[in-house]
């Protein structure tokens, strides 16, 4: 995967908008779209910033490592540390617990005898993938409705699944 293309995954895995993180990175949302595009290219500040922003991984980023996003422990020690601005660890473990029984709950309905490790492991992995976007409430009711609504989206409904299928070939 080329560099426009990784910019672009990783905006569509958070799933926000050119215009958010053209705003995030200082620059225009058409700049963005040359850049995914591969017209043009973010500056080496630019695409730190756009790694450090997003906890992208530099190893994916700027090489071949195999995961986009910084490891989970780094990020789980930021937010406790609250550098992220979360009110408390209360509300956290309440969104993560609503991604847990509502994507366990959408995988049971499409495959009634999957493993328990397995969905799991597909709601921990989808929430490391959520979470640094932001667009995670981290007010209960909010959450849950919030993950409710997403697995309305056949979108998300995809990567749900492809994320539990890759669970077996990790195993």
């Amino acid at each position: 995967m080329l560099e426009h293309q990784k910019i672009k995954a990783v905006r569509e895995r958070l799933d926000l908008t050119q215009q958010e993180v053209a705003n995030n990175l200082g620059v225009s949302k058409q700049y963005l779209s040359k850049v995914e595009l591969g017209l043009t290219n973010l500056s080496k500040s630019k695409l730190k910033l756009f790694c450090e922003t997003y906890k992208v991984s530099y190893d994916w980023m700027f090489g071949d490592g195999p995961n986009m996003f910084q490891q989970q422990d780094e990020y789980v020690k930021q937010l406790f540390a609250g550098e992220e601005g979360y009110d408390s660890f209360g509300h956290l473990i309440d969104a993560y617990n609503y991604f847990i029984i509502n994507i366990k709950a959408f995988i049971e309905k499409k495959h009634p005898d999957a493993l328990f490790e397995k969905k799991l492991a597909t709601a921990c992995s989808m929430f490391y993938q959520y979470l640094p976007s932001g667009k995670i409430p981290l007010v209960s009711f909010e959450a849950e409705e919030w993950i409710k609504n997403k697995l309305k989206e056949k979108e998300f409904q995809d990567e749900v699944l492809e994320t539990y299928y890759q669970s077996f070939t990790y195993s």
